[in-house]
């Protein structure tokens, strides 16, 4: 069953919160590795992924476009997770994860 879509403000504010949080997240961690601009559009995509898939968009289509615009919308917070630290395995964490919470909570603590 697929859950009617929400106003297009509604998404990019709920897809927002969470990845400014991540962003946060990572600049208390302790550690060992700074982050790489791909490994910030990678955990930035994964996380609009599950956002997607935990609102209901199931379109591979619509959810890649999705992906396309907050991606060029959310530029400067990609950017600005550049150089944070991460915890170890991160990546391998956050495609492991089911939701977006869990990629948060669980995947960015040192």
């Amino acid at each position: 069953m697929r859950c009617a879509p929400r106003s297009r403000s509604k998404i990019l504010f709920t897809l927002s919160l969470p990845f400014i949080s991540l962003i946060s997240l990572c600049g208390g961690c302790e550690r060992h590795q700074e982050a790489t601009l791909p490994e910030c559009r990678a955990l930035f995509e994964r996380l609009v992924t599950l956002e997607l898939q935990e609102m209901g968009y199931r379109d591979k289509a619509l959810a890649e476009r999705w992906r396309d615009t907050l991606s060029q919308r959310y530029q400067a917070h990609i950017q600005a997770c550049v150089g944070r630290p991460l915890p170890p395995n991160t990546l391998l964490c956050a495609e492991r994860v089911r939701h977006a919470e869990e990629l948060t909570h669980e995947c960015l603590q040192p």
